[in-house]
This record gives structure tokens, C-alpha cells and sequence, in this order.
């Protein structure tokens, strides 16, 4: 058991540093992308879709309260970003006039939009595609090397907030449908489109209301689409082809206050025992920091090893393989000493607020500090609880605990029929086209969602699978990771074309006959 693990991940270790000092420096690759041969956007066509991206960018609707993960009732809009978001229902209204006619449009709790297409056969469950129309706030502007709400396009990219996360989804899938009903098409499988407006901030006025409504109509969707994942390059060198992570799962999310009691009184005469208040904070703290949960495997990421491992070379895909199916445990606590991987093994936990003591020369009796879980699939508020209790047990027994937010991991049906569509639609847009002798041409693979999105409160609604999947090419070699919530935000205007023809490939895929 545990000698073989052991030796496994020893095996396993020294092989990855062999292959590190053996092989030359990574060099940045150059990925040939080239629009599928049914690419139908070109010319005139292209630009002006283009231009209409650059153009969304440059609406200010800012999210900027802290997350209000399962409440929220959109009063963190400023009047300037309603004012905005008024303006941008008008500019959807105005730049994509077969949209707001073919179909059923509402607006819902105001700023959130509900669209919905007809399809011909009403016996088939509809699709639905998600995109939120908030962003983030810039930070500070003067670090941009443009306005970000200025609709910038420069040396080939579209540049401003928005464009990575997400408003260019929302723009793409229109572009998508428009098209469609220029050329004339209908579909078979009713189609709905739903941009939520506060999403950055937990989408209890959006998305949550939008939600409850096509529950209380008892839609059921065949299949739905949101932001998530997406096709990555450069970021394990090993692997020569680009990497699309499918999410399929999404971690949840618990937030606990902590009220610790101990020792307190005047500065003068401190406690020599440790058992004042701050002393036992700053243990429970350390606590909590290094007795994280243990590392696990789930299916998801069971399924990403074993899709990686087609990808390696032999002398990193015949231990990885050996791993995932003799000692999992094991495998998982090599990963979790990973910081990119850590969150995708393990519950995470985080202290992020802590308050004790008003006066210098007091010592307070009483300190709240709050902790962050992120957790697995299959955890649960309870599992969380005990973990806590046991960790502020090693230094007190004096504390209570309130439970501020409790939301539960989503996706524990595992796969979802319909991934292998999605699959074919990620490889027919983004495969490496440019060399058709390479096959496959990109790894496409579920994982696990570390952070939250909307598509959350749809997950009852679905038959064949939540997808959290944003059709768009990050390299880590540019930096792109940072962009996102970062400074300089921009999405190639190469790229921003494959995203409405992903989404048009997808709805006929999907929704045609």
C-alpha cells in the first residue's frame, strides 16, 4: 500500500525531473490556427461583427460589491450602471434586429435577459446558452495601455473589460443566432438564451431569477452552455498539441465566521501562557493553513488524467496510468503539491478576514475570523464542519461557529451525455487545422470548475449535462491567465470570429435537424 505508493510517486518525480534537466527550456510555440473549412465569416461580414465586439466593450456595467452568493437583489448597481445597462439592451436591440424579432425576448428583475427561440419539434428539450453582461471593475486605469472601456482594437486584438470575462460570449452567441436568421435557418430543438447581469457578484438578482422562472414553466433543457474552460496552450510542455478543459463539475463554496474566546485585559501585565485571544487566533490560523482536507480523486479529474496521459510521452503516460488505477490516494497527494492542481484535488480552505481588538493597550477577549471553503464534489456543509471543529479544537474549546453561505458542489452526474457533442464542435473549431496529419489535433477533456458561474442555478433544469466551456484561446506564455479580472483584457480578433463560429456550429449541431 503505502511502500507502493511511495515508490510510485518517487518513480513518477524523478522521471518528470530527469525529463526537466534533460530536456532543453521550453520554447514558446507557435500555433497554426485556422478557421474550420466551413469558416463562412469573412470580409465586410467579419469586420463589422468586429466592430460591433469592440463596441459592447465600451458599456461600464460594473459589478463591485462583495459576493452575495445565494441573495443579492442587483442594489449593488450604481445608477450609472443601470444607466448603462439600459443603453446596452438598446445597442443588443438595435445591432442584432433578427434576434429581438424571431424571438421571445423578457427582461428579468429588470436587467437580465431571457431570449427564446421556437423550434419546430416541441417534443425535443431545448438548449440554453449563458453569458453574464457585468464585468469587474478595472482597478486602476492609468496601468492600462488603453481605455478599458474604450473599445480599443490594436494589433489584431480587441482589447477592454469584458472581452475575456464574458460580455464577448453574450455578443458571440447573437452573433451566431443572427446569422442563422439571415440565412434562413429555423431550428428543430427550441433555443434559449440567457445573459444574467450579476454574475461577478454571486447572480442571486439574475441568473437565480431567471432560474426560478423557466422552473416554474417546467422547462427541462436537453443540454446547457456557459462560460468555464477553455482551449489553453504552452501550459504543460509536454504536451504538443492545445488543451480544452470542459468543466463538468463546479466546486462549491461554504463561508464560516469563526468567534474564538480567550484571555483578554490591559497591555501591562500579558498573559505568559498563550492563552489570550490573538495568541489563540494566530494558532488557529496556522491551523488552518497547514491542516488543509486530505487530497482525493473524483471522476472528473480521474477522466483528465487519463485523457492527459494519451498525450504524454511514454515515460510519463505508463506511471500516470499506473498511478490513476493502483494508488489514486497517492496521485493525489503528488498533485495536491501543486499549486495550480492543489485546488482541483482537494477542498480548499482560506482565512480572508480576521478582527480582534479596538484599543492599543487592551487585549481583546473576543476575535471572529472567516474562512473560505472550496470544495469537492461530494462534500458537504456538514463534512466542512467537522473539519473546522477539528482543526480550532487543537488550540480551544472555547469558539462558535456561524455558517455564512453554504453552497453545495454541482455536477455529480458524471458524464453528461452530451459531452461528445460538445467535443466534436471544440475540435472542428479549434483543432490545429494547419496540419491536418496530426491527430488528433487538441486534447479535450472535462475537468472541474475552481470558481463559480451562473450556470449553477441551472443545474436542476438539465437532462444531458451542464457545460462550463468558453470558446476562446488563453497562452499562458502571453500571459493571458492574468488578463482575466487583470490588467489589458483582450481577445484576438482572430479568435473572437472562431467563437461565433463555434456557437454557430454548436446550435445546428445541437438544435438543427
Amino acid at each position: 500500500g503505502m511502500r507502493r505508493t511511495a515508490l510510485l510517486a518517487s518513480a513518477l518525480v524523478a522521471l518528470l525531473a530527469t525529463y526537466w534537466r534533460l530536456a532543453a527550456p521550453p520554447k514558446a510555440v507557435e500555433w497554426e490556427w485556422e478557421a474550420p473549412k466551413a469558416s463562412s465569416l469573412t470580409g465586410e461580414e467579419a469586420d463589422k461583427a468586429v466592430q460591433r465586439g469592440a463596441q459592447a466593450l465600451t458599456y461600464r456595467i460594473l459589478s463591485e460589491e462583495e459576493m452575495v452568493e445565494d441573495g443579492g437583489d442587483g442594489s449593488h448597481l450604481s445608477d450609472d450602471s443601470k444607466e448603462e445597462l439600459r443603453k446596452f439592451h438598446s445597442f443588443l436591440r438595435e445591432k442584432f434586429p433578427l434576434c429581438f424579432t424571431r424571438m421571445e425576448v423578457e427582461t428579468v428583475n429588470e436587467w437580465s435577459l431571457l431570449m427564446h427561440w421556437p423550434g419546430t419539434d416541441k417534443e425535443k428539450a431545448p438548449l440554453l446558452l449563458l453569458s453574464h453582461l457585468d464585468v469587474v471593475p478595472p482597478g486602476n486605469e492609468s496601468l492600462w495601455s488603453v481605455d478599458p472601456f474604450g473599445g480599443a482594437i490594436k494589433d489584431g486584438y480587441i482589447y477592454g473589460r469584458g472581452a475575456l470575462d464574458t460580455r464577448l460570449t453574450a455578443l458571440a452567441i447573437l452573433e451566431a443566432l443572427e446569422k442563422a436568421g439571415r440565412e434562413g435557418w429555423t431550428p428543430e430543438r427550441s433555443i434559449y438564451v440567457a445573459f444574467g447581469h450579476d454574475e461577478e457578484v454571486g447572480g442571486g438578482a439574475g441568473a437565480k431569477n431567471v432560474a426560478e422562472i423557466l422552473q416554474g414553466r417546467g422547462i427541462r433543457f436537453e443540454m446547457v452552455l456557459d462560460e468555464g474552460g477553455s482551449v489553453t496552450t504552452g501550459t504543460i510542455p509536454v504536451v504538443k498539441v492545445p488543451i480544452a478543459l470542459v468543466g463538468v463539475a463546479e466546486k462549491g463554496s461554504y463561508v464560516l465566521k469563526v468567534t474564538l474566546h480567550g484571555a483578554g485585559g490591559h497591555t501591562s501585565a500579558p498573559m505568559i501562557d498563550g492563552s489570550d485571544t490573538p495568541s489563540i487566533t494566530g494558532r488557529v490560523v496556522a491551523a488552518f493553513q497547514k491542516e488543509q482536507m486530505s487530497p482525493r480523486m473524483t471522476k472528473p479529474i480521474v477522466a483528465f488524467l487519463e485523457t492527459a496521459a494519451s498525450f504524454l510521452p511514454a515515460p510519463f503516460a505508463l506511471p500516470l496510468k499506473a498511478m490513476i488505477y493502483a494508488t489514486p490516494g497517492g496521485l493525489a497527494q503528488l498533485l495536491s503539491r501543486v499549486q495550480l492542481i492543489n485546488p482541483l484535488v482537494r477542498t480548499t480552505n482560506a482565512v480572508t478576514v480576521g478582527k480582534f481588538g479596538d484599543r492599543i493597550n487592551v487585549i481583546p477577549n473576543q476575535a471572529d475570523i472567516y474562512i473560505h471553503y472550496r470544495s469537492l464534489p461530494g462534500e458537504s456543509i456538514s463534512s466542512v464542519l467537522e473539519h473546522a471543529r477539528s482543526v480550532i479544537e487543537r488550540s480551544t474549546k472555547d469558539y462558535s461557529i456561524d455558517i455564512l453561505e453554504t453552497r453545495n458542489p454541482s455536477g455529480d452526474s458524471y458524464l453528461p451525455r452530451n459531452f461528445e457533442l460538445v467535443e466534436q464542435c471544440i475540435v472542428e473549431i479549434f483543432g490545429n487545422h494547419s496540419n491536418p496529419g496530426a491527430s488528433p489535433s487538441i486534447m479535450v477533456s472535462p475537468y472541474i470548475t475552481i470558481g463559480g458561474t451562473d450556470s449553477r442555478y441551472y443545474e436542476k433544469l438539465s437532462n444531458g449535462g451542464v457545460f462550463k466551456f468558453s470558446p476562446m484561446v488563453l497562452n499562458a506564455q502571453t500571459n493571458d491567465f492574468s488578463r482575466i479580472h487583470g490588467l489589458d483584457e483582450r481577445i484576438s480578433v482572430e479568435n473572437y470570429l472562431l467563437m461565433i463560429e463555434f456557437y454557430s456550429r454548436l446550435v445546428k449541431l445541437s438544435a438543427g435537424n
